[in-house]
């Protein structure tokens, strides 16, 4: 491997209790939540421990495609769709849903700053009315507001990296209708720069990571679902393992070290991947390898 993320692997965790698409989620490999879903917009909501999927407080507002941030004691989910396109915001306290200020422009597919808080977030893209949105806003735990906006207007995110300082954008659906995208913006906290496109273009993928230290896996091509897995160091991309089955659509949460996918299309299926990278990890280079044919067993040498 050229990486410790090169020597990363993707294995099967618990099984939701209810299978599904298009949900929020945030949280950790360990400690991740899924909420809502879309056809038929369930409000279920469910926690995961690392090994185990439990049922919590329904959403107060049922829908799907919505935008998740925070962890499972502290989250956010903002628009969403729910027979048509919502603004509403719902604040998650580790036991319960409470309804909060709306945000200004009523979207569904956006994505977010998925390390963000109750108190800071950040939501971008989607679709709304009038088609592909451009439009950022920000949550202060209060109220939305409206800052710079995307340079490519862009739906179906599945998700985005990062907080309201630094976040990352990649990939979508895009003018002309039903076009993929590939574009990757970044965010400084106060706008958007067009940065390093990924190597294959994809809609609806799951996500972890900051943005600096980024995961992109699933999605769909346009053709078809994908299992492929991409690496964003910070300025540049590489493919990784891919997950071991084909979808989009998907839940997501955790690191680029710990990373966790749930749910997701085709099938609305239950199934979680848990993605882990080596701790530690030495680059090792031609030479310093050896057979040894009396162990029979690989060696280092001194």
């Amino acid at each position: 491997a050229a990486s410790q993320m090169a020597g990363g692997a993707w294995a099967s965790g618990g099984n939701m209790n209810t299978g599904r698409k298009g949900m929020a989620s945030f949280g950790t490999q360990t400690a991740a939540l899924g909420a809502g879903g879309a056809d038929p917009y369930p409000g279920a909501v469910e926690t995961y421990d690392g090994s185990t999927w439990t049922e919590r407080t329904d959403l107060n507002n049922p829908r799907g495609w919505s935008a998740g941030a925070g962890i499972t004691s502290a989250g956010i989910v903002a628009a969403g769709y729910d027979g048509s396109r919502t603004a509403e915001t719902e604040t998650w306290n580790g036991t319960s849903w409470t309804e909060v200020a709306d945000q200004n422009t009523g979207v569904y597919k956006p994505g977010s700053s998925s390390k963000g808080t109750p108190t800071a977030t950040m939501i971008f893209g989607g679709e709304a009315d009038g088609g592909d949105e451009v439009t950022t806003e920000h949550y202060n735990g209060t109220s939305w507001t409206e800052v710079n906006d995307l340079n490519t207007a862009r739906t179906v995110f599945g998700g985005g990296a990062g907080t309201t300082s630094a976040a990352l954008a990649v990939g979508g659906n895009y003018n002309p209708p039903g076009a993929v995208a590939d574009v990757a913006e970044d965010w400084n906290g106060t706008s958007w720069s067009t940065g390093t496109a990924m190597n294959a273009s994809r809609r609806n993928t799951g996500n972890a990571g900051p943005s600096a230290l980024a995961l992109y896996f699933g999605g769909d091509t346009g053709p078809g679902v994908s299992a492929l897995t991409e690496y964003w160091n910070g300025s540049s991309w590489t493919e990784l393992n891919d997950l071991s089955t084909a979808r989009d659509a998907l839940g997501h949460g955790g690191s680029s070290a710990a990373a966790i996918g749930f749910g997701g299309d085709p099938g609305a299926t239950n199934a979680t991947e848990e993605w882990s990278a080596p701790a530690a990890f030495k680059p090792l280079s031609e030479g310093q390898v050896y057979y040894n044919t009396t162990s029979n067993a690989l060696k280092l040498t001194k």
